[in-house]
């Protein structure tokens, strides 16, 4: 089975991969006290945000030969945007619990999750293959959860290594195993495609007019600089379930 089948049947590679160039790492620890700072401003504005900063490291990191060779197998072209580049420390947010990440739900995109400091096989990722693109969001039930299937995590996972997900798969962190787990997040998309716009409150549903943060080494005129429409549609629709329930 090749890479790009894999995913598409699965939703996750389940084996994860080490980085070509590790020593990209420790640049990439210096910069989580920004990721931080950027996160505090945030609550304090009472928003519930993901930080998305562009850095040297983070875009030498982007250019990996390991992830790019991974992600362009996926993505079945070399022109791609790398969008909404996050470091983060323990598991974020509500995400021990199961979900999927709107952005990924709503447009394609593949995640890559890089292993900075703390990082473990036990650590990783919850994943539930086969759920990705499914129209239902994941039950709050954990019996209802499982009934869709077996829980992986990914194999080998580590500093320096990643591991590649649809994030419209049904998955969680593990927030016993991950309190000192510090990993790096980076979102890919075909060029040709709209950009992702920027989410300013995940739990509100608020999007910005502008591109969540990307970087990208295709050609200029060959990278669409348009930023995709929120489908109020899926917002209605999330208002009246919730209105039902």
């Amino acid at each position: 089975m090749t890479v790009g089948e894999e995913y598409r049947k699965r939703g996750f590679l389940a084996v994860s991969r080490a980085l070509a160039d590790p020593s990209v790492v420790q640049e990439l620890l210096a910069d989580e006290p920004a990721f931080a700072r950027e996160l505090a401003r945030m609550e304090a504005e009472r928003r519930r945000g993901v930080p998305y900063l562009l850095t040297e490291a983070i875009r030498r990191v982007a250019q990996d030969a390991a992830i790019v060779a991974t992600v362009e197998a996926i993505l079945g072209t070399r022109k791609w945007v790398m969008w909404g580049p996050n470091i983060r420390r323990a598991t974020p947010n509500e995400a021990h619990a199961w979900h999927v990440d709107l952005e990924s739900f709503l447009w394609p995109t593949v995640t890559v999750a890089v292993g900075l400091e703390g990082c473990t096989a036990e650590a990783a990722t919850w994943c539930i293959a086969g759920t990705q693109g499914r129209r239902d969001w994941p039950p709050t039930d954990e019996a209802a959860v499982l009934a869709a299937g077996v829980p992986e995590q990914f194999a080998g996972f580590g500093d320096g290594r990643f591991y590649v997900f649809d994030a419209s798969v049904w998955h969680r962190g593990d927030r016993e195993t991950s309190r000192e787990r510090v990993v790096l997040f980076l979102h890919y998309q075909r060029a040709e495609d709209k950009r992702i716009p920027l989410l300013l409150d995940y739990y509100r549903q608020l999007w910005g007019a502008e591109a969540a943060p990307y970087f990208t080494t295709a050609d200029g005129e060959r990278v669409r600089k348009d930023v995709a429409t929120f489908p109020w549609r899926y917002g209605v629709g999330r208002l009246l379930s919730r209105v039902k329930a």
